[in-house]
């Protein structure tokens, strides 16, 4: 009987010290809480910022035609510089070869987007959004370097004083995470493919 007890007693002291770690390793991953979306809520949001996508010019004829917000998409250069282009490769938008990451930003400014356009920074497209009071989200690809990524980000949400105009979705949960650890100032959504059709995308806050 003793015996039992002293194994009930030390079943329940593991348990306690079990209950504890989670609790404590909970509180350690627990993101704050986020802003408010209302800034956001029901767009009409422009995918891939217009065409040509993901240029200047395709944001510029999507504001002519009464856009109000706009959906870019991100990736990262070999030397560390975000700039808008969809895939992670360059054949499908560009004159170019290969992946996005393997080229510095000089060399992707020598390529042609649209057959006419220049691949875009995000700062540029950012100081153009800011100029035409447009709502912009900012769709972060499943990409390398996303410690990096959501401090950049976070750096030009600050510079630009972006909170109210620009939002963070992506189809990783890792990056809205990060987003949020970052800075829950910035407002994040998690993307998911919308079954009705092929290429829709429905954001979730």
């Amino acid at each position: 009987m003793k015996h039992l007890k002293r194994v009930f007693k030390t079943m329940a002291m593991i348990f306690t010290v079990l209950l504890l770690i989670g609790f404590l390793i909970f509180e350690y991953f627990r993101l704050p809480e986020s802003y408010p979306n209302a800034p956001f809520q029901g767009l009409e949001i422009i995918h891939k910022g217009g065409s040509p996508e993901n240029t200047l010019n395709g944001i510029k004829n999507s504001y002519r035609q009464g856009a109000k917000a706009i959906e870019v998409d991100i990736q990262i250069t070999q030397d560390e510089e975000l700039v808008v282009i969809h895939d992670e490769t360059l054949e499908r938008t560009t004159n170019g070869f290969g992946r996005v990451d393997n080229h510095t930003l000089a060399e992707l400014k020598k390529l042609k987007a649209g057959k006419t356009e220049e691949i875009p920074t995000l700062k540029e497209v950012i100081r153009l959004v800011v100029a035409l009071e447009m709502k912009l989200e900012i769709e972060i690809k499943d990409i390398a370097k996303k410690k990096l990524v959501a401090k950049k980000i976070d750096q030009l949400f600050y510079q630009y004083n972006l909170f109210n105009q620009a939002f963070i979705s992506s189809f990783d949960p890792r990056m809205t995470y990060l987003i949020r650890s970052v800075n829950p100032r910035i407002v994040v959504a998690h993307s998911v493919m919308d079954n009705l059709t092929g290429d829709s995308i429905t954001d979730y806050f």
